[in-house]
């Protein structure tokens, strides 16, 4: 299977606040993963692809803010359906300025050759 991302992401979570520009609502998660493109979430809501969003990321001592649209979203509940469905849910960063993105782009690398190295 050939890779369609741009840009290597890592599994790591940092916070994330997502904020839905036309509802006004807020979101804070921890990201499932992350790249200098994007990042993956689980919201608790499910919204329609192409929503602008609002980010702000927490790297240790380092916030980024940012905007956004959701890129793709995928339902899934638990096997019993006892538990409320939640939303794996794609973010593409759409305004993230040059040093943010090479500090992500730093970040992702020295993890990427962390995990090499184990």
């Amino acid at each position: 299977m050939q890779e369609r991302r741009k840009f290597p992401r890592v599994t790591y979570p940092c916070k994330i606040t997502v904020s839905i520009e036309e509802d006004r609502e807020e979101f804070t998660l921890h990201t499932e993963n992350i790249s200098s493109g994007g990042a993956r979430v689980i919201m608790q809501k499910q919204f329609k692809i192409n929503t602008p969003v609002g980010i702000e990321i927490v790297i240790g001592e380092r916030s980024i803010e940012t905007k956004g649209r959701i890129v793709w979203v995928l339902e899934f509940s638990s096997p019993d359906k006892t538990q409320p469905c939640l939303f794996d849910t794609g973010i593409e960063f759409t305004h993230l300025n040059v040093d943010d993105r090479e500090f992500l782009s730093k970040l992702i690398g020295q993890l990427l050759e962390q995990y090499e190295a184990a």
